[in-house]
């Protein structure tokens, strides 16, 4: 989390309307949130042109395994030998090799 002085910011005027609404102290802003269904899209699009998977989760502020999961979802792979997108093997791999142990 980042903190910053709001006269610093915000212009006079719109520090004046604030005060009107909060006068004094911390006041937390959240995160603009993204539309789940905007993000996957997002994440679906930058592995189809080859974006590392790490580089992935950054932009769309979501872990590696996340990204991999949506990537799944969307009838996407990933493989580990693509030097290119430095992608760790599609999670539906995992699951069959695990599924074949035991069975």
């Amino acid at each position: 989390m980042e903190y910053a002085n709001a006269a610093k910011i915000f212009p006079k005027p719109l520090l004046d309307e604030m005060r009107k609404h909060f006068p004094a102290g911390m006041l937390w802003m959240p995160r603009q949130e993204f539309d789940r269904a905007e993000r996957a899209e997002l994440v679906a699009r930058l592995i189809r042109n080859g974006v590392p998977v790490k580089e992935v989760a950054a932009l769309a502020e979501l872990s590696p395994r996340h990204v991999y999961r949506l990537a799944e979802t969307r009838g996407q792979t990933l493989h580990a030998d693509n030097p290119e997108t430095g992608a760790a093997p599609a999670m539906s791999s995992i699951r069959d090799k695990k599924g074949d142990e035991t069975q």
